[in-house]
């Protein structure tokens, strides 16, 4: 458990390393930013750390619950198993209950037939004796069959009694058995619950390691970052000695940018001189464009010559742009030289460089050289004390192994014994086999005894005074067999209950057996492991030595080389004097050259942003004049559009005018219609009961006599029917057409009620004036908003330069501290060499 996280010297060794760093970075200014974060970092390893140990508190203490849970639930499954055993044993010897009590019931319907057949014949006997025809003969008969009856009787009692006993022992049994099954579903019940309890153990457990998990995978992130920090310090380092030679490099150049600075300046203010002719220009055209908008409808002419003086602005600006392009040509150019200038002071440097990079290789030999030294001296010390380590160790494990051979030779002792045991019990367990198969062969006989005189019985039914008799013996018989049954059972019981008690014990000798025999399997293991270790370190023991053979072999021929580099190390650091002074005045020029750049960048910067500047403000310009042209072409369409609409709108007005008058005059024309109908209608029913009359009267004629034949003829009847059809179908085509003209008339009505509410709604003088307001105020409000897009846009580009230059400057100054840094190093080194140096003719002179 202990060997999850860090260790406790491991934590002190980083807090160690951390306050070094934190002693040398607290006296620089300029790495406090990596300081702050390199404590945040520590801090939360910190805690990292701490929160590792609660929790491999929390897991020890888990891990002791599950055990204890553990060794419960082994418990409770031993006593379900035996509980299961148990129950069914008592289920055998109740199905054997139940079966001798099966026999039992058999037996006594057999013998209630038996009692029934003899009482039928007591009552025909007695009816025979009641009528007095019956012979003396037959009274003997009579008194034997009595006799006989009393007998039975007597057996269908002690038959009763012995069915009543047994069906107590059944009961008993039974309640028994509901004992024990309750006792079953209670230990069910338990032993789900400690496996409930277990799975919800091994979850937490789960649960536990992946949380084990995930801090060790949190541990391993914050090392890796811990690591991360450290090389990104010293890159830090070594970027500050890159930033130092760029510096040297960049000196050169900034004579030559002074001149350039210069002609880029005239160009630049001829750049502003063009600029601000394109400002007066377009605002000449913003105000043609205002007075264009407030006279649009009668001066489409003069919109026509403000296009034309734009187009003219266009292509004015657009020469800008080409003349804005070439300068852009220019510059380019111009760095190309500046970066031809620097690959040259490049090539001067690398020469500088190459000299610096002999003294320092140089350096680096010695020191290689010394170092060797030590290691030498410090792998004499290890081997030393490895050897009196091993020895030790050596004499440890001798110790360990006589203590192991003792009780290994105790273990086998307690085994021999055990298994001695063992013998025994399974001797013990063989007699008890034995005996008991003699009692149920025993028991077996007696059944079958039983059984065969139950025959006998059945065959003697008719000679009842040798029934009787051997009825007698055979009761005597079964109560003996009876008897001897119960004490069978009661043997076999304890039998039994002596045979699982020798099993427990077995099954508890030959685990601890099993145990004895893993202890003794480990402890080999443990002895060979330990003996191949030993011969590992002997081996290595060996190897050493021969390591330091090489070693002292090493050492006489460095002595020699040293004494060799020693004179050539004592040239090279006068030549190193000579350097260093260079260096000094060099550093120098440099410092003057870098303010006289930095001056020159930040102008440059100035002028840049102003340019960038002049052309978001161009850009705004050309957008507001495109904005301007579609807002007014819009207008002019959507004016159009409604001036086109009104026209349509006035003719449809006219035309549903016309047809109202139209449809007025014939709705005052439909009542004289309506009462022409009526009347029409009244005067055919009057027809109709005329020609019904006539009809009448022609068929019966109640003055034959009154009419005379005149000239001529009747129109016929047919005729006259088709006439009336005729009129019929006109009356029915006009009552459609009046139907069809109402609907009409109330279609046409809802029609005016519709334009009515239309002509209501339109708008009027004072509605199309706001309109035409509201129009005006939208496009004001939406050129802001285009100007106030233009504008952020703008901004967000002078944001992003600012962006550029700080991120520039972070990395320039983030440079410089890697350059400075490496420099103290180096000074560092050079320090220790120099004191190495010291020390080592100090040595010299006093050898």
């Amino acid at each position: 458990m202990e060997d999850l996280g860090f260790s406790e010297q491991d934590r002190d060794a980083l807090e160690r390393e951390f306050q070094e760093i934190i002693n040398e970075l607290a006296n620089e200014p300029a790495l406090e930013r990596f300081r702050l974060e390199y404590t945040k970092l520590h801090q939360a390893f910190r805690n990292a750390y701490d929160q590792e140990r609660r929790l491999l508190r929390k897991l020890r203490d888990i891990n002791s619950d599950i055990l204890n849970n553990a060794g419960k639930v082994t418990n409770a499954l031993k006593f379900s198993q035996e509980d299961s055993e148990r129950i069914k044993l008592l289920k055998t010897e109740l199905d054997n209950t139940y079966k001798v009590i099966e026999q039992a019931q058999l037996r006594e319907d057999k013998l209630k037939q038996k009692i029934e057949n003899f009482q039928a014949e007591i009552k025909h006997l007695q009816d025979l004796v009641e009528q007095g025809n019956a012979l003396q003969s037959q009274t003997n008969k009579i008194t034997e069959l009595q006799t006989q009856k009393e007998d039975l009787m007597k057996e269908r009692d002690s038959l009763q009694a012995e069915l009543i006993k047994n069906r107590s022992e059944t009961g008993n049994l039974i309640e028994k058995l509901k004992l024990l099954e309750n006792e079953k579903l209670i230990l069910d019940q338990s032993s789900q619950q400690l496996k409930k309890n277990l799975q919800e153990m091994q979850e937490k457990v789960d649960k536990d390691e992946q949380r084990r998990n995930n801090i060790n995978e949190e541990l391993e992130q914050l090392r890796q970052n811990y690591i991360k920090t450290k090389k990104e310090y010293e890159k830090q380092k070594e970027d500050l000695s890159k930033v130092q030679i760029e510096l040297k490099k960049q000196t050169e150049t900034l004579q030559k940018k002074d001149e350039d600075k210069e002609i880029e300046e005239n160009e630049l203010r001829k750049l502003r001189d063009q600029v601000a002719e394109v400002k007066k220009i377009h605002k000449e055209i913003m105000n043609k464009k205002e007075e264009n908008e407030d006279i649009r409808e009668s001066n489409e002419a003069e919109l026509i010559k403000l296009k034309n003086e734009k187009n003219n602005a266009r292509t004015h600006l657009n020469q800008v742009e080409k003349k804005n392009n070439n300068l852009n040509k220019k510059l380019l150019d111009l760095q190309k030289q500046r970066d031809k200038i620097i690959k040259d002071k490049e090539v001067a440097i690398n020469s500088i460089q190459q000299l610096d990079r002999h003294v320092t290789d140089t350096k680096k030999f010695n020191e290689q050289d010394q170092q060797l030294l030590e290691e030498l001296r410090k792998a004499h010390i290890n081997f030393a004390n490895h050897k009196a380590k091993s020895e030790e160790y050596n004499s440890k494990l001798n110790e360990k192994i006589n203590v192991i051979d003792k009780e290994i030779e105790s273990y086998e002792k307690e085994i021999l014994s055990l298994q001695e045991e063992v013998d025994e019990r399974e001797k013990q367990f063989v007699i008890n086999t034995k005996k008991k198969e003699k009692f149920g062969k025993d028991a077996a006989l007696i059944n079958a005894k039983f059984l065969h005189s139950q025959e006998e019985i059945k065959l003697k039914d008719n000679l009842i005074s040798e029934f009787q008799k051997k009825n007698i013996e055979t009761d005597n018989k079964l109560k003996q067999q009876q008897h001897l049954y119960e004490e069978v059972r009661s043997d076999r019981n304890l039998y039994s209950k002596n045979l699982l008690e020798t099993q427990d014990e077995i099954a508890v000798i030959k685990r601890r057996h099993k145990i004895v025999q893993h202890q003794i399997a480990q402890l080999k293991e443990e002895i060979d492991a330990k003996e191949v270790a030993l011969a590992k370190e002997h081996f290595e023991h060996k190897k050493k030595d021969k390591t330091i053979e090489e070693c002292c072999r090493i050492l006489e021929k460095n002595r020699k080389e040293i004494e060799e580099k020693e004179e050539t190390i004592k040239n090279y650091v006068g030549e190193i004097s000579k350097l260093h002074f260079v260096l000094k005045d060099s550093e120098i020029k440099r410092q003057k050259l870098k303010e006289e750049y930095e001056t020159v960048v930040s102008e440059r910067d100035i002028l840049g942003t102003q340019l960038i500047r002049r052309n978001d403000e161009s850009a705004l310009l050309y957008e507001k004049i495109k904005v301007q042209q579609e807002t007014l072409a819009f207008g002019e369409q959507q004016y159009r559009e409604r001036l086109s609409d009104i026209e349509l709108l006035k003719f449809k007005i006219s035309d549903l005018q016309r047809e109202l008058k139209i449809k007025r005059k014939k709705a005052g024309q439909a009542p004289i219609l309506k009462e022409k109908i009526n009347n029409l209608q009244k005067d055919l029913v009057e027809e109709k009961l005329r020609v019904k009359a006539l009809s009448e009267e022609l068929e019966n004629p109640l003055n034959p006599q009154r009419c005379k034949k005149l000239g001529g003829s009747d129109p016929d009847v047919y005729e006259m029917k088709q006439k009336i059809k005729t009129l019929q179908r006109r009356l029915i085509y006009k009552t459609e057409q009046v139907v069809e003209k109402e609907v009409l008339i109330q279609q046409k009505e809802k029609q005016i009620l519709e334009l009515r509410d239309i002509m209501r709604k339109q708008p009027g003088l004072e509605e199309a004036t706001q309109i035409s307001k509201l129009q005006e105020q939208m496009k004001a409000k939406t050129r802001q908003m285009k100007s106030l897009a233009a504008e952020l846009n703008m901004y967000q580009a002078q944001i992003n330069e600012y962006k550029y230059d700080i991120e520039r400057l972070n990395k320039e100054l983030q440079e410089t501290n890697r350059k400075y840094l490496e420099q103290r190093r180096r000074e560092q080194i050079q320090q220790e060499q120099q004191q190495l140096m010291e020390q080592n003719q100090q040595n010299q002179q006093q050898e």
